[in-house]
């Protein structure tokens, strides 16, 4: 059980000398034994008499070769002690590489090499190495490779482990927690392959004792959403929502989270009224919070709930959502005033519209026809490098934020923060292999020096004629030189795979950056791409902003002319309605007053409707 040059000179030979004798014990004649009580614990020495054998034949033995069958066999040996015995990463990689090199089969190579890689942290490499031993190596190292990914998994690697999964003979030794962990991994990575089914199934497999039991149950919410079972996904999120709200940990975020996606389940549903209270409860700090409202206005539309619809996007356009860009609040807010008949209010949203955002649409086309890096702009605005301003001077901040935004970019970017992290650790980690060098060679010359003490203290010994000292510093001097034997063997193999480690560490180096240039093409494309679904989404709003001007007057005209005649309206006394809505004409019904932040989502307009009685 320990490591020393001993044992490495005798397993070079015993390939040639060393055989395993395989006992048949098939022939033993096992007598029953009779116990007189039934209850009787204690084998008296005459039941054990009774139990005869009879020796096996010279033929019933079989000898085998011990399994070190050639000299790469002693490298995986020496691989296999340096991993469980000196838990030496730093030599383990680069004799693990030369193994790799030499086309060895064994699977150790790829669990210790995948292990060591993994503990510091370079998962690019790690990850497909313990994928494949989890799906192609014996029982023990797949059951160990689970045990390690489990226990470190940054984010991102879920697909890759969901395409290698664990045979049911190793799932099934795994503990309770740790079949929670590996199901819910699993459902990650099918959700994010777009394998909802797959993904469901998994996530239903993790208990509630589970820290990402509540996690799991909103993946499966969303995951049968995403297959097209939306009144599963509202059963789903709903349960979420009655356990994880009694829960003694619950979070804001997560709360709100469970609020949002529920309002939008329900509002597909069409249950307007549900789906309101669900957005009316995100919190201001939530991401979603502006999306909330304005999904909260579309639904106050269709319950024809004008008036809340309008106070609320009135408050969009508060000091607090300045850098927002919300376009569709002006679409609600027209909407809303033309239903209420308060046509001069429709004309002033209308023109704010269209002064504010085909300008910004102009800004759009502009800075897309420059090919600037869509990636560099957002960089320097989120880091306000000044150096790259000129980068984004010419482009709406809001318009960077909502692109920015965009949830497919976010998955990229976190894994491109993920290998930026990861490339300084192989620069690191060959540092970490020199210094190991240096570490055995300096222990070969402390060795050396205590040695030669040894020696001179046993010259001593023998001249005192001290005889029984003299034979304790030559057992001193015996047991060093078995350790420096030890070290220089270390040294042997290490220098044995240093070449292979080095290309290989440079070779995975290479591959890092091209996944990072990779993700850097990704996080590029899928930017231009969201700008161009933010142009698109504006293009939308300003065509449908001729018909609602053309609504404006048409119906403006229709109830002036209903007035005129006598007619009645819905409101007891005028309140705001123009005699006619003229170009340019301020009607001095700019808000003056203050914002309460507290309050915001919740405004109501006090405008009369003025339609008349009979209208629907």
């Amino acid at each position: 059980n320990s490591f020393d040059l001993k044992r490495g000179q005798v397993a070079n030979v015993l390939p040639q000398i060393a055989e395993v004798a395989k006992f048949d014990l098939t022939s033993a004649n096992l007598k029953t034994i009779n116990v007189s009580k039934p209850n009787q614990q204690v084998v008296v020495q005459s039941n054990a008499d009774a139990i005869q054998f009879n020796k096996a034949p010279v033929n019933a033995v079989a000898l085998d070769k011990l399994f070190l069958k050639e000299p790469k066999d002693l490298d995986v040996l020496t691989a296999d002690i340096l991993f469980h015995e000196k838990d030496s990463c730093e030599e383990v990689v680069p004799l693990t590489e030369y193994l790799s090199d030499k086309k060895t089969k064994d699977h150790r190579v790829k669990f210790y090499r995948g292990i060591c890689l993994h503990r510091n942290k370079m998962f690019t490499e790690s990850i497909p190495l313990l994928s494949e031993v989890i799906g192609k190596s014996t029982e023990y190292y797949a059951m160990k490779a689970v045990e390690q990914i489990l226990k470190d998994l940054p984010k991102g690697y879920e697909p890759v482990i969901a395409a290698g999964l664990a045979p049911k003979n190793v799932y099934n030794k795994l503990g309770q927690s740790q079949k929670d962990k590996y199901n819910y991994i699993l459902a990650k990575g099918h959700f994010i392959n777009e394998k909802y089914k797959r993904s469901e199934a998994h996530a239903k497999l993790v208990s509630k004792k589970s820290p990402d039991y509540f996690d799991s149950l909103f993946l499966t919410s969303t995951a049968q959403y995403m297959a097209g079972k939306l009144q599963q996904g509202i059963v789903t999120i709903s349960d979420l929502k009655t356990q994880y709200f009694k829960s003694s940990n619950a979070s804001e975020e997560f709360k709100s989270l469970i609020h949002a996606t529920l309002g939008r389940f329900l509002f597909e549903r069409g249950e307007y009224n549900q789906a309101i209270k669900e957005y009316s409860s995100v919190t201001r700090s939530h991401p979603l919070w502006v999306d909330s409202l304005i999904e909260k206005g579309w639904a106050q539309i269709k319950i024809g709930d004008y008036k809340g619809a309008v106070g609320n996007m009135f408050t969009l356009q508060s000091p607090f959502f300045k850098d927002a860009y919300i376009p569709e609040a002006q679409v609600i807010q027209t909407i809303g005033y033309l239903n209420l008949c308060q046509f001069g209010d429709a004309d002033q949203t209308l023109s704010y519209l269209e002064d504010t955002y085909p300008q910004q649409k102009k800004l759009i086309e502009d800075y897309v026809k420059t090919n600037r890096s869509h990636y560099e702009t957002l960089t320097s605005y989120i880091t306000q490098d000044t150096s790259k301003i000129y980068q984004y001077h010419d482009l709406p901040t809001s318009v960077i934020r909502e692109m920015g935004r965009d949830r497919e970019y976010l998955v990229i970017q976190q894994k491109l923060n993920n290998i930026v992290d990861e490339i300084p650790r192989f620069n690191k980690f060959v540092g970490d292999v020199a210094q190991k060098a240096n570490d055995l060679s300096n222990q070969i010359d402390e060795l050396a020096e205590k040695s030669k003490d040894l020696r001179k203290e046993e010259s001593e010994a023998l001249k005192d004629e001290n005889t029984e000292l003299a034979k304790v510093y030559r057992k001193r001097r015996e047991n060093l030189f078995e350790k420096g034997n030890s070290l220089k063997y270390r040294i042997e193999s290490f220098n044995k795979g240093i070449k292979s480690y080095k290309l290989a560490n440079q070779n995975a180096v290479d591959r890092a950056i091209k996944l990072r240039d990779e993700y850097l093409n990704l996080a590029e494309n899928r930017l231009r791409e969201s700008i161009s679904n933010v142009d698109a989404r504006l293009d939308i709003v300003l065509k449908n902003n001729d018909l609602l001007r053309y609504e404006v007057y048409a119906n403006s005209g229709q109830n002036i002319r209903y007035r005129t005649a006598g007619g009645q309206t819905r409101a007891k006394e005028k309140d705001r309605m123009p005699s006619s809505v003229v170009a340019d004409k301020d009607y001095g019904w700019k808000f003056k007053g203050e914002f309460w932040e507290d309050e915001i989502g919740n405004f109501r307009s006090s405008l009369k409707n003025l339609c008349p009685k009979n209208r629907r």
